[in-house]
């Protein structure tokens, strides 16, 4: 029996029944349930109001970013949620990954590796030059998974934040 195909370097494999879907504004309640379950997750305080209109804007706004859902059939997984910018030590535009989150079950099985990879195919179809995101330090499989999707730490920097 022949040896099932490699992905390329860097790559991880496709699975055929994942689709990556662009939220519009009928999919905002089904997304803000799992908004709401990734900032449980990761303890981020919210007000649910905020939240819906926060959504909502990007959803509304192609120049802000976009949100897209992860299916496997009509099954939801999860979602990939990314800012738009620009940057000039970048050479023009860049994005942040600014939230990934998959349903319990779901994690460690490629699901997450598969999005960052579409997504980022998505975004380098619209000239964006670099992708950033953020990882909680001690989030070792995020730390691998992204690590293994090809981001890297800067350590001579530091993300700072200003709430205003």
């Amino acid at each position: 029996m022949p040896e099932p195909p490699v992905p390329p370097p860097g790559r991880a494999p496709a699975p055929d029944d994942l689709e990556l879907v662009a939220c519009t504004a009928a999919d905002l309640d089904e997304v803000l349930d799992l908004v709401a379950a990734y900032h449980r997750f990761e303890a981020i305080e919210m007000a649910a109001g905020e939240r819906r209109h926060t959504l909502a804007r990007l959803i509304g706004d192609p120049d802000l970013g976009s949100i897209w859902l992860i299916r496997r059939g009509r099954r939801t997984l999860g979602y990939v949620a990314v800012c738009l910018g620009y940057s000039i030590e970048f050479g023009g535009r860049d994005a942040f990954l600014d939230e990934l989150y998959l349903v319990d079950g779901e994690r460690g099985r490629g699901v997450g590796r598969w999005a960052i990879d579409r997504v980022s195919e998505l975004l380098a179809g619209q000239d964006v030059r670099a992708v950033h995101l953020e990882v909680a330090k001690d989030n070792a499989p995020a730390l691998r998974l992204y690590g293994r999707a090809g981001f890297a730490l800067r350590s001579a920097f530091h993300l700072m934040s200003r709430r205003l």
